[in-house]
């Protein structure tokens, strides 16, 4: 019995996925932190693969055809429920992880002079919002 349990114990080891997450240190205000990055594809594929472990992923990008084109160095603010900024900084990549309290926030950006704004979002206890701000055509070029 104890040899089926440890086969079983290591089986699921070996099948259990395997994130690889390097990201840049994360930074704190208040009740807020947050990881800004992911310029590059490998980098893009660390942020998109830690995106479950915070309660908010933000990804932005520029209105560009055939599809739409990451940007970076945007200015992110996250709103509360009340209107008070909770967070206010500069993105160093085209995404975003925010570990912040349960609640309802709004995400706006803004970059070459133009906003994008996200809709209502309800964060959880557990689980992660994403936030996907699209901005025009020609924006961060």
């Amino acid at each position: 019995m104890q040899r089926k349990f440890l086969l079983l114990a290591c089986a699921l080891v070996v099948a259990a996925p395997v994130v690889r997450a390097d990201l840049p240190a994360a930074q704190t205000e208040g009740a807020v932190s947050w990881v800004s990055g992911g310029i590059g594809e490998g980098a893009a594929a660390d942020f998109k693969a830690a995106q479950s472990q915070y309660a908010l992923s933000i990804e932005m990008s520029r209105r560009a055809l055939p599809k739409n084109e990451y940007v970076s160095d945007a200015e992110v603010k996250i709103v509360d429920a009340k209107g008070a900024a909770v967070l206010q900084t500069k993105a160093d990549g085209p995404f975003m992880l925010v570990k912040l309290p349960p609640g309802s926030y709004r995400v706006e950006a803004t970059l070459d002079g133009k906003t994008a704004k996200s809709g209502v979002l309800k964060v959880g206890s557990k689980g992660a919002v994403h936030a996907s701000l699209v901005f025009p055509e020609g924006t961060g070029g």
